[in-house]
C-alpha cells in the first residue's frame, strides 16, 4: 500500500510562511522543540516541492536538509541540483503525486 501524501508547514496568521525576501529567521534552530517534525520526517520516503521552494532551500548554508531521500522538484525549466538525489519532474498534480509515490516507496510523500 502506497504511503500518505502529507504536509507539515508552520504559516503566520495571514498564511505567509516566509517573511520579505524569503526571510525564515523565525525557524527553530535544530537545537531547539522542533514541534513533531522529527517525528513527522521519520515516515517521509520521498518530497514534492515546487521550484520556488526548492530554489529557496537550495539557497541555504549547511548541509542539504532532506538528507538521502528523493526531492521532486515541479518544474518546467531545468535545475541545477546539488545533490543526486534531487530531479525535476512534469505533469498535472496527479501525475506529480503518483511519481512522488512512486519515489516514496513504502514511506510517505512530503
Amino acid at each position: 500500500m502506497p504511503g500518505r501524501v502529507r504536509v507539515f508547514i508552520a504559516s503566520s496568521i495571514d498564511g505567509f510562511i516566509a517573511g520579505p525576501d524569503d526571510d525564515l529567521s523565525w525557524l527553530p534552530e535544530p537545537s531547539d522543540d522542533d514541534h513533531g517534525f522529527g517525528e513527522f520526517f521519520a515516515d517521509v520516503g520521498a518530497l514534492l516541492m515546487g521550484r520556488r521552494t526548492y530554489e529557496v532551500l537550495e539557497g541555504f548554508e549547511g548541509p542539504w536538509p532532506y538528507e538521502a531521500r528523493p526531492v521532486l522538484v515541479a518544474t518546467h525549466r531545468p535545475i541545477a541540483p546539488s545533490q543526486p538525489t534531487i530531479r525535476a519532474v512534469e505533469g498535472d498534480i496527479a501525475s506529480l503525486v503518483a511519481q512522488a509515490r512512486e519515489a516514496a516507496g513504502e514511506g510517505d510523500v512530503y
